[in-house]
């Protein structure tokens, strides 16, 4: 796949770093990090009915102000009543008791950093990227490791960070679509996400695009019964990589922020084809 044509800039983070560190100096970084929290923008305010994303699994809280310096106000389509469907799914996660058929997944953790596993950081992303959907009228099914046999839907995003223990320097997010995809759209899916993603979070791209990617075992409908139907499109999103420094910054520190860019991307998708 080509690289998406959207700017890379490490500015905003540079700029970011160089103010926390200056609060840090002057012994006010903790207070001005909870008043950042607590205190959303004006913005965001008017563009989300409520302030706070409440996750699914516990009590915390993510504020989707705490980082306005990446975000962007997007004018969202609303889905609502038009009955689509998307598939989100987290890497790694639940893959204990693989059926005979995907044996081999069982122990495979994926990647590490920041003190979290792989399926650990991926499920918080998905979990604001699915609060986004179905705000804007998406039906959404967080999907385990193993999905359903035939899954079908109008859109389906694998999601996974990267990791490298000899290259701690490796970073940048990357997509690739399904290479047995029958929808046509597939591509369009990971087009549309590719670019959004960059937009969103100003990471670099990785160029790096393997077949372990494009013909990933769920989208493998000719060699597994647990695979996606072949007129689901669908698309393998690496978040970014969980063995660097700097991409840990927003899929362990900030995952408000890639859970908001892969909403962004799959609903400017479903606003293309709509």
């Amino acid at each position: 796949m080509q690289k998406p044509a959207c700017p890379r800039t490490a500015k905003p983070y540079k700029l970011y770093t160089s103010i926390v560190s200056i609060l840090l100096m002057l012994g006010v970084g903790q207070t001005a990090s909870q008043e950042a929290q607590l205190t959303p923008t004006a913005e965001f305010q008017s563009f989300f009915s409520e302030q706070l994303f409440q996750l699914a699994d516990n009590s915390e809280t993510v504020d989707l102000s705490n980082n306005p310096q990446f975000a962007t106000i997007r004018d969202l389509p609303d889905f609502s009543g038009k009955d689509l469907r998307v598939g989100l799914q987290v890497g790694h996660m639940d893959n204990n008791n693989p059926p005979e058929e995907l044996a081999w997944l069982k122990g495979n953790t994926g990647a590490r950093g920041g003190g979290k596993w792989e399926a650990e950081a991926m499920k918080e992303i998905v979990t604001v990227a699915k609060t986004i959907l179905e705000r804007q009228g998406v039906q959404v099914d967080v999907l385990p490791a193993i999905v359903p046999p035939g899954y079908e839907a109008d859109a389906f995003v694998s999601v996974h960070a990267d990791g490298s223990d000899s290259n701690h320097d490796a970073s940048g997010y990357k997509v690739a679509p399904s290479e047995y995809d029958r929808s046509g759209r597939a591509g369009k899916l990971s087009d549309a996400l590719a670019r959004v993603y960059g937009e969103e979070t100003q990471m670099r791209w990785d160029s790096n695009i393997t077949e372990n990617m494009t013909q990933y075992y769920s989208f493998s409908h000719h060699r597994f019964q647990h695979a996606i139907d072949p007129d689901t499109p669908g698309v393998l999103l690496e978040t970014g990589f969980l063995t660097n420094s700097r991409d840990r910054h927003y899929l362990v520190d900030n995952p408000d922020i890639p859970g908001r860019a892969l909403a962004y991307g799959v609903l400017q998708y479903l606003e293309e084809i709509d």
